[in-house]
């Protein structure tokens, strides 16, 4: 074989393997990518790459807040901006309302709306959270434009959510911790308690104050004009369950309109102990109104030892009457005591009965003689037991008629007995006989304990306020009441009249029909709102050294 024949083979072989390699095959696994790193069989550590669902930037935002990351916040286009949405309509919109919809796309530079390549959307960052405030700036990589969004406007220093948002707390009633911890368990931007207290200082108490004498100076000019003499009443109230109080308030309502007319709030410091705060806030009241011109005519009150003997040694020519619902609550307690005991089980059917005729003897004895209405309650004694005549001079026997049926075969109760014999010694006590004719025949303080319970909503005695923040929250609660006490009854579609039926704890499980009212109305907070607007928007701005300092109004004074 020669040369050339030696070359032909070889060729003819390599062409002949070339073949071969290019059909074969593996039948077993095709390894056509890279292993996952993983370690075991039984533990699975997840490999280092990204997520199809969410990719997230690998160069992490400059956060400037701890607390609130904000790596979601989408950047609008600013030419969409422009057309449609002007720099005032943002700062009316407090509330960080985002004007975009979902097609926003961080992949476009928001000056020229080209597409880029590259750092568009690595450069956007959350610049500075003020309170409720969020002002967000973005850079584009490839150009070098800046675009700056803020959720709101500012007044003077202050933003306008943060000062809105100590506001709303404290016009509602909130406990500012309460409210502020609802905004962090949500984990929303809100203020800090300092600066809710900061802002009640210097802003929100001093307009609620003024808001509260321009009421009051308005009531009594109203009653000058009138030229009348006013009846009033008055309760006090302690800032907190038992004897030991550090504030005591007293109010004194205008009982012929049914608004309040006065607050005083006195610490217990200022006189003996917590006992003599009531004494003292009536005498304060009484002070102002006679200070102011005013002429009282009756005064309706609890039946306080202390405030009795006070008003007989300061207000001669003023008529002192004591309010029915206070005697009958003492009376129903005696009553319900006595009635645990044995052989006494029997007065315990009694109880509503008694109580009902003591407001029926008020009630029917327009006049107030005091001799009526004694010979009215003691005829309880003999009408107990079945005796219906005899009982005096003025009042010589029952007004009802001649009782049939079930009425008859009730159960009277007999002389000599244990149970009449407590009966007895609670008719004839002497507290009765200095509280019977001393009753309110025309004027009660129900409206004064209804406006005590609007207080708690505003000052709830499980909570400690400062004098100053207490005062406020009495004022808040006056200013509602006055607003809402001359609400009318609601109707139904139809025209009928609305009504409920409410279980009283009192009543042990009795039921009361009570009127149902329209809804209340909060224009007072409204008009509070824009005074602590225009007073923020008033505060001076001082020049000094070519820099601006903001001058922090003067704290509202307390008397």
């Amino acid at each position: 074989m020669d040369t050339d024949d030696c070359q032909l083979l070889i060729d003819t072989l390599a062409q002949t393997h070339q073949s071969e390699n290019v059909q074969t095959k593996t039948c077993a696994t095709q390894l056509s990518y890279r292993r996952p790193l993983s370690k075991s069989v039984r533990i699975q550590v997840k490999p280092h790459r990204n997520e199809i669902g969410c990719q997230t930037m690998q160069k992490r935002p400059i956060m400037k807040d701890a607390e609130t990351q904000c790596n979601i916040i989408k950047t609008p286009v600013l030419q969409q901006i422009k057309n449609n949405t002007t720099e005032q309509d943002l700062d009316i919109s407090w509330t960080s309302t985002n004007q975009l919809d979902d097609t926003s796309d961080l992949s476009y530079c928001p000056s020229d709306q080209t597409e880029v390549n590259s750092e568009c959307d690595e450069n956007m960052e959350l610049s500075q959270v003020f309170g409720t405030r969020v002002k967000v700036e973005q850079t584009c990589g490839t150009c070098g434009y800046n675009w700056e969004w803020k959720s709101q406007h500012m007044i003077g220093s202050i933003p306008y959510g943060n000062l809105r948002l100590s506001c709303g707390i404290l016009f509602a009633g909130f406990p500012p911790s309460k409210a502020l911890r609802v905004f962090d368990f949500m984990n929303v931007p809100s203020i800090s308690n300092d600066t809710f207290l900061k802002h009640q200082k210097h802003y929100l108490q001093p307009v609620i104050v003024d808001a509260w004498e321009s009421s009051r100076r308005e009531h009594i000019q109203e009653a000058k004009a009138d030229r009348r003499t006013i009846s009033i009443g008055g309760d006090g109230r302690c800032d907190t369950p038992g004897h030991s109080a550090k504030f005591g308030s007293y109010s004194v309502m205008d009982l012929d309109d049914g608004r309040v007319l006065d607050i005083h709030l006195v610490q217990s410091n200022e006189v003996k102990s917590s006992c003599h705060v009531e004494k003292e806030g009536l005498a304060r009241s009484v002070k102002f109104l006679m200070d102011h011109g005013l002429e009282v005519n009756t005064l309706v009150t609890d039946r306080h030892v202390q405030i009795r003997k006070w008003v007989r040694e300061n207000m001669a020519g003023t008529k002192h009457c004591i309010d029915v619902w206070h005697v009958a609550k003492g009376i129903k307690k005696k009553l319900l005591s006595i009635s645990k005991e044995k052989d006494c089980e029997e007065i315990h059917d009694w109880i509503k009965s008694i109580s009902n005729h003591l407001y029926w003897m008020a009630a029917s004895t327009p006049n107030a003689d005091p001799e009526t209405m004694w010979q009215k309650w003691a005829s309880l004694e003999k009408h107990i037991q079945n005796i219906h005549e005899g009982h005096g001079t003025k009042f010589p026997h029952c007004l009802h008629p001649s009782l049939n049926g079930r009425e008859r075969r009730r159960k009277w109760l007999k002389p000599g007995t244990k149970s009449m014999v407590q009966i007895e010694k609670i008719i004839d006590s002497r507290q009765m006989r200095l509280d019977i004719p001393m009753l309110s025949t025309k004027y009660q303080t129900s409206e004064v304990e209804g406006y005590h319970s609007v207080i708690n909503q505003f000052a709830p005695k499980m909570h400690r306020f400062s004098f100053n923040g207490m005062k406020c929250r009495l004022i808040l609660a006056a200013l509602h009441f006055n607003e809402n006490s001359g609400r009318e009854q609601a109707q139904t579609k139809q025209g009928d009249l609305c009504y409920k039926v409410t279980f009283p704890k009192h009543k042990k499980g009795g039921y009361t029909l009570r009127e149902v009212k329209t809804e209340s109305t909060f224009n007072y907070a409204k008009v509070l709102i824009d005074s602590v607007m225009s007073r923020t928007e008033n505060v001076s701005i001082l020049v000094i050294s070519g820099t601006s300092r903001k001058c922090s109004p003067t704290p509202v004074q307390f008397i």
